[in-house]
């Protein structure tokens, strides 16, 4: 509700001069990159193996939720995954290598 009269009265030439333009500025920001290395946690090889055991699994079986892929990669017998956080971790790393 404020934030509809601040926009308003800075249109207007009301009195919130400085707090809209200020508002305007901070919303027109785009989000920051993130440029930190997602590190597989296993040596590239091995990721790399996974990750097209995974991306098979995935494609095989259509959109999972993250308990229902782990369920399903234990049943898959996907080796050198050592955990649901584990996981998780190896799908972040595909989507940053674009797997």
């Amino acid at each position: 509700m404020w934030l509809a009269g601040l926009v308003k009265n800075n249109i207007k030439g009301g009195n919130a001069g400085v707090g809209g333009s200020l508002l305007v500025r901070y919303m027109s920001r785009s989000r920051a990159v993130s440029v930190r290395k997602i590190n597989p946690k296993v040596p590239i090889q091995e990721a790399k193996s996974i990750a097209g055991s995974l991306y098979n699994l995935i494609k095989q079986r259509g959109p999972l939720t993250v308990p229902n892929t782990w369920t399903a990669a234990q049943e898959a017998g996907i080796g050198g995954l050592n955990s649901k956080t584990h996981m998780k971790i190896m799908l972040k790393w595909m989507k940053e290598e674009n797997c």
